[in-house]
């Protein structure tokens, strides 16, 4: 990453989460920072377009959100770093991947769609399924209505259960 852009981008973080440094090379995890930036532009630039993050404001909180995960930082003013966790952050940028991937996946409509089943699957496996089903439901009815007049076969019957 060119090396300006990436004091630009730390220098308008660490204003964000603190206050403004003179000199931001001095700031402690300055070195560390600056690699975690590049780590994540070989890993997930398309995430980021880090030419474009500091105009984009979408993706500056995006890159804000995936920094502040990795950065530790003291409660105060000025508040200072103190532990960058690299992994942490790339970690973060891939969820936030994986999240975009599956917003972008198709949405089937589970409710209206049209399902077919071929001749042999209906005859082989769901008819005998749906047959020990009834089966089961009758012998557990029967169970239920041991001394009444119950009919499986009849709606009243049933609904009179219920």
């Amino acid at each position: 990453m060119d090396t300006e852009l990436k004091k630009r981008i730390i220098k308008r973080y660490l204003e964000q989460i603190s206050v403004p440094y003179e000199e931001i090379e001095n700031v402690p995890f300055y070195k560390e920072l600056g690699n975690a930036l590049d780590t994540l532009e070989q890993t997930h630039h398309q995430l980021f377009d880090f030419p474009n993050v500091e105009t984009d404001e979408a993706k500056w909180e995006r890159l804000s959100d995936v920094l502040g995960n990795g950065v530790t930082i003291t409660i105060g003013a000025p508040s200072v770093i103190t532990a960058i966790a690299p992994r942490r952050m790339i970690d973060r940028a891939r969820s936030i991947e994986d999240r975009i991937f599956i917003n972008e996946l198709p949405k089937p409509d589970y409710y209206n769609r049209i399902t077919t089943i071929d001749n042999d699957t209906q005859r082989d496996i769901i008819t005998p399924l749906i047959e020990t089903s009834r089966d089961k439901l009758v012998s557990l009815l029967h169970e239920i209505t041991k001394n009444t007049d119950f009919d499986a076969t009849s709606n009243t019957d049933i609904e009179s259960l219920i």
